[in-house]
């Protein structure tokens, strides 16, 4: 058991007509939700990015968004569902997301969590809708340890 002390989160919407958002992103893990955002134009079409959590963070509200002021711990990960939520800006506001993955204090301890997906990203079939009338949220999996 180890603190948490950076959270990365990759998020990637693939290309096309009205998939991306401005509505607002969360992400579950270790028993809280952290609010997912940057200056920028975020989920957009072909926007692939990795927000930075706790250590070194790249977010906005990255003081209220930050698992070392919570005292999260590894242990937790495992304990409680990880997941993407999304919060429409309307009823007709939604989002094609491709590609979630999250690394729990990167390094050799680390934990990694995805929604599988096949070996080519950019195949559209695999993606997520998600918005009032299609769910709001998608949970993720720990991927198994590759030593």
């Amino acid at each position: 058991m180890a603190d948490i002390t950076q959270i990365q989160l990759r998020l990637a919407t693939p290309n096309g007509e009205d998939v991306g958002t401005d509505g607002d992103v969360f992400l579950g893990i270790a028993g809280r939700e952290f609010y997912i955002d940057e200056d920028r134009d975020d989920f957009e079409k072909k926007d692939d990015h990795i927000y930075i959590l706790g250590d070194s963070a790249s977010i906005l509200h990255a003081e209220f968004n930050d698992p070392r002021m919570q005292r999260l711990v590894t242990d937790d990960v495992l304990k409680f569902p990880a997941y993407i939520r999304f919060e429409p800006e309307n009823r007709d506001d939604n989002w094609l997301l491709n590609i979630v993955q999250v690394t729990v204090n990167p390094g050799p301890d680390q934990i990694f969590l995805t929604r599988r997906h096949p070996s080519d990203p950019d195949d559209d079939r695999f993606s997520i809708w998600l918005g009032q009338r299609r769910g709001k949220i998608l949970y993720l999996e720990i991927e198994p340890r590759r030593d």
